[in-house]
């Protein structure tokens, strides 16, 4: 071979060298893209991943399961306005709630207990574990058993309008047996004891008299009535003690007879 033969081969070689290194370079370049691209899209598969459980996990908060069975008891929703001396509305559908908000309960009705409201002038006189005797309006014939065992140590006062406030002191007593008529919310009253006495006459404090400046009764002699004095004892609003004067089955009378006679006569 000539020798520019041989010059234009090496030509052509080198040519062909320097061809080959670019592309390798090209190749090594797409080579580093493409891994590039794929950290990329897995980073970004990664995120889709985790939006994906993150979506999953609100979902699965959104069914709240009850831990046990019972009646759904929804709560008032304190930050929607009522009307004036209404009570607040209930949580409903499309309210906005927040953070901590309890929306519902689900009481348990194994054991029961009742809220209280304690006029300030009894506040002294009452304990915890002292008896009370519970009516549900709801099931008049049955008379329930509690025992106080938590009053509030602040008095809450009540807004009455024009200016007017009552104060009164919130108190709870725990039922000692449960009705399963019972319900969450039923209006109901109770009697505290505060003294119990055994054997003692009980009246009515409407059918004591005052006679010659002394408490008296009308006992009932045949068809006839005649008053006589007693000695009081213990009384509450309602009842009174009669410590002499009468014996028990004695009838009585629970107005004046002579001023239901004279009633009767204009009548």
């Amino acid at each position: 071979m000539s020798e520019i033969e041989g010059k234009k081969n090496r030509i052509d070689v080198t040519t062909t060298e320097g061809d080959l290194d670019q592309v390798k370079t090209t190749v090594k370049a797409h080579k580093i893209t493409q891994e590039a691209d794929v950290e990329r899209l897995d980073q970004k598969k990664d995120k889709t991943v985790r939006d994906t459980e993150r979506a999953k996990s609100y979902l699965s908060k959104m069914s709240i399961v009850a831990p046990n069975d019972g009646i759904v008891n929804i709560l008032p929703n304190t930050r929607t306005a009522g009307a004036f001396g209404s009570s607040l509305p209930p949580f409903k559908e499309g309210d906005r709630a927040w953070t901590g908000a309890a929306i519902a309960e689900i009481p348990d009705l194994t054991s029961m207990r009742m809220e209280l409201k304690l006029d300030e002038v009894d506040r002294g006189k009452l304990q915890l574990g002292q008896k009370l005797r519970v009516r549900v309006d709801a099931i008049p014939e049955l008379e329930f058993d509690a025992e106080l065992d938590w009053i509030s140590p602040i008095a809450a006062v009540i807004w009455k309008g024009m200016g007017l406030t009552e104060k009164t002191f919130p108190a709870r007593a725990t039922l000692s047996k449960v009705d399963p008529r019972l319900r969450p919310g039923m209006s109901s009253s109770a009697e505290i004891i505060i003294e119990s006495a055994a054997e003692t006459v009980l009246i009515p404090a409407r059918a004591s008299f005052l006679h010659k400046g002394k408490p008296a009764v009308w006992i009932q002699k045949g068809d006839r009535f005649e008053i006589r004095t007693i000695e009081v004892g213990k009384r509450n609003e309602t009842d009174l003690v009669v410590l002499k004067g009468l014996n028990p089955g004695d009838t009585i009378a629970m107005e004046d007879p002579n001023e239901a006679a004279k009633r009767a006569k204009k009548l």
